[in-house]
């Protein structure tokens, strides 16, 4: 997104009103809807985002899932509220998240597969709760064996 310094400095901005091809043509808060440089409107949900590091897994490995991307248009980040799940993992995992109320949340996985996590990030906009919700995926190998050590004494 384009700032207000951005305008100044004589950069191309796009301003209200202003045809737009994505939200980083417009000077920021603005955002491009329509074609369109927009404020965001009351009505608007948050923007969800999900992320998960590290990007390549191991059974027992910590996961971080992390919704830090995710924003409120109208600016309100402090009063987003974020909920993660699993929505797929192999048959037999027993793993949950933990912390998933919070805008990082850890997973360990107990077994090699496929797992989904969804996070809904939600913000009240006066009594009317507005969602929106992400998914990110990480396939989790076996852990490797270690070698075993001799030990001559």
């Amino acid at each position: 997104m384009k700032t207000l310094a951005h305008l100044l400095s004589g950069e191309n901005s796009a301003g209200p009103g202003s045809v737009c091809q994505a939200t980083s043509d417009c000077i920021s808060p603005l955002e491009c809807r329509g074609r369109k440089c927009r404020s965001p409107l009351p009505k608007d949900p948050p923007i969800a985002r999900a992320l998960i590091a590290p990007e390549v897994a191991q059974v027992g490995t910590t996961l971080q899932l992390n919704a830090s991307a995710s924003k409120d248009p109208l600016g309100d980040a402090l009063g987003l509220r974020y909920a993660w799940k699993v929505v797929d993992k192999p048959g037999d995992s027993k793993a949950k998240v933990e912390r998933a109320e919070e805008v990082i949340a850890s997973f360990v996985p107990d077994i090699a597969g496929k797992y989904t996590f969804e996070v809904s990030v939600s913000v009240d906009r006066s009594g009317e709760q507005k969602t929106a919700k992400a998914q990110a995926s990480i396939t989790v190998e076996e852990a490797p064996n270690a070698s075993p050590t001799a030990d001559a004494g």
